[in-house]
């Protein structure tokens, strides 16, 4: 879901970006931590990029694994994935991607 590091609210979170996750920033540094350099340090917006694409590497490997174990699209994370757009906004190339792929994504898509 989206999260919002510039927010006072993250001034005194203790807690990861993510807690499932098991990239280096997760394990290293915290949502206060992060919120303070965000607002003042380019180095918060590379820690969020590399967090970012840590989390990408591993949603497309798994979605690699589920189309080779022949999974795919029942237990996939593409739908887990497109259900955090938090209003159901999900960009409309991508429903008109899965739906010429033949994946029913449509209860995720807002048309």
């Amino acid at each position: 879901g989206v999260l919002k590091l510039k927010h006072n609210a993250m001034v005194n979170d203790t807690r990861p970006i993510d807690p499932k996750c098991a990239c280096m920033v997760c394990k290293n540094y915290t949502r206060a931590y992060i919120h303070c350099l965000v607002t003042k340090d380019a180095m918060g917006s590379q820690l969020l990029s590399y967090h970012n694409l840590y989390y990408m590497l591993q949603l497309s490997r798994n979605l690699h694994s589920s189309i080779v174990e022949g999974r795919f699209p029942e237990n996939s994370n593409v739908v887990r994935f497109l259900w955090q757009f938090p209003k159901g906004d999900v960009p409309e190339w991508v429903c008109n991607a899965m739906d010429v792929a033949g994946i029913d994504i449509s209860s995720c898509c807002s048309s």
